[in-house]
């Protein structure tokens, strides 16, 4: 959600922070974090172009996009490392839960992160003209 509403700039930066920190703190190699969750700058880039009016609707869809990415990505990393992926069982199971649940929750992060994004900015144009 921080990277459709602060864009591809700030995600480049986070993302990896983000991912080593998830990687050292589970059980999971370090590093495969990062990887699955490279898809995300592109899509944070594709939804900078403002196809549509509302910044909502394609921040929803875009992070939707972005968990089926990450669970994808996550996926194939762990059969390159020798792990047992249940390949048929994880969409119905994983997949299409993970990116619904995070489409609902994206209200809940989106709409506060994006008023205080819009206060900052606001804020930051004030001093430079005044």
């Amino acid at each position: 959600c921080w990277t459709m509403v602060r864009g591809p700039r700030e995600t480049m930066v986070l993302i990896p922070l983000a991912a080593v920190f998830k990687d050292l703190i589970t059980n999971d190699p370090v590093g495969v974090s990062v990887l699955a969750l490279l898809p995300i700058v592109p899509l944070a880039a594709v939804r900078e172009r403002h196809l549509t009016q509302s910044e909502f609707v394609p921040t929803v869809f875009m992070v939707a996009v972005a968990s089926l990415c990450y669970h994808l990505v996550y996926m194939v990393m762990l059969t390159s490392l020798g792990e047992n992926v249940p390949w048929l069982q994880s969409p119905l199971r994983v997949l299409l839960p993970a990116a619904l649940l995070d489409a609902v929750l994206t209200p809940l992060f989106y709409l506060p992160l994006r008023w205080a994004t819009t206060l900052t900015e606001s804020r930051a144009r004030l001093r430079v003209v005044g």
